[in-house]
């Protein structure tokens, strides 16, 4: 099994600093901030969603996901696990990976597709084999129990897995910026303001 090259905090910063001294022209600059936007729009848009769908019929309303803290910790580990994935045999899906256009990253396996060509690859990428069990995608810990993680960096939809000290870390910068959290019953009034259940409301799994 290949091992993998993992990204300290002050590679990434010296990697990112590379990146912003190059020039970019102005029409792809605005095609990848478009991008961007789109993917976060969507992200934040479906996975209460999801969550709800895979969870026990609660969820949590917060703002502690835009809190700045929270969003350091998360845009850290989104570029180490990134980082991480592109160095490591990225297979690319379809032709049109790196264009300016949402795209979707896997970390184990790692691959990457567009948001169009998902749909016709997912079959493809649900065979592959994961190449390194138990081994946290951002630092490269070895843990039996895995948190998977997913979150929207650079328009791209970024999925891997996080050992606890990673999982902790982010968690407990959202948890000390959640001065307001809700817990919502399913059989509660949604919190849009609709008048209706939140199980037929925002809490239906609809995106």
């Amino acid at each position: 099994m290949t091992r993998r090259h993992f990204f300290t905090e002050a590679e990434v910063r010296a990697v990112v600093g590379d990146a912003s001294a190059a020039r970019v022209p102005v029409a792809l600059a605005d095609q990848l901030a478009a991008a961007e936007r789109e993917v976060r729009d969507a992200f934040a848009r479906n996975l209460p969603h999801a969550l709800i769908r895979q969870g026990h019929g609660w969820g949590l309303a917060t703002d502690a996901a835009t809190a700045p803290e929270t969003v350091a910790v998360g845009a850290m580990q989104g570029a180490r696990m990134f980082l991480t994935a592109y160095t490591s045999g990225l297979l690319e899906l379809c032709p049109h990976a790196w264009q300016a256009r949402p795209q979707v990253m896997n970390c184990d396996p790692p691959v990457i597709v567009c948001t169009a060509c998902l749909p016709a690859c997912t079959a493809e990428i649900e065979r592959m084999t994961p190449r390194w069990n138990n081994e946290c995608d951002c630092c490269g810990a070895q843990d039996p129990r895995m948190f998977p993680v997913t979150m929207a960096i650079m328009g791209i939809y970024l999925s891997g897995h996080l050992c606890g000290d990673c999982h902790n870390r982010h968690a407990a910068a959202a948890l000390r910026e959640m001065p307001d959290v809700q817990l919502i019953g399913r059989k509660q009034p949604c919190p849009c303001g609709s008048g209706r259940r939140y199980k037929r409301c925002c809490g239906g799994g609809r995106s």
